[in-house]
């Protein structure tokens, strides 16, 4: 009777043991992978952040040039027009 007792807490250890093995090393792999996701995370937001100040400052330098190409539309246009009457006075 006693080695039956013996017997026994020793397949209830080594089930014990079986089981609990595994589930330490999932456990130990999800606290990691938990970890490289939040760190992860942290590196997309700041991706993120400095993705969108890159894009506010192509902004202003497209709106730079849109005021640049503006004034040099409207002086183009002044050029063409005092040209073209100064072309017409020295016809005549």
């Amino acid at each position: 009777m006693e080695w039956t007792i013996v017997t026994v807490l020793i397949a209830i250890v080594g089930f014990v043991i079986a089981v609990s093995t595994p589930l330490i090393k999932n456990t130990r792999a999800m606290t990691e992978l938990t970890v490289i996701l939040s760190t992860v995370s942290e590196q997309i937001k700041k991706m993120e952040m400095e993705n969108a100040a890159e894009h506010k400052d192509f902004q202003e330098q497209l709106d730079e040039h849109d005021d640049k190409i503006a004034d040099h539309e409207t002086r183009l246009t002044v050029i063409e027009k005092t040209g073209h009457h100064l072309a017409e006075q020295k016809t005549h």
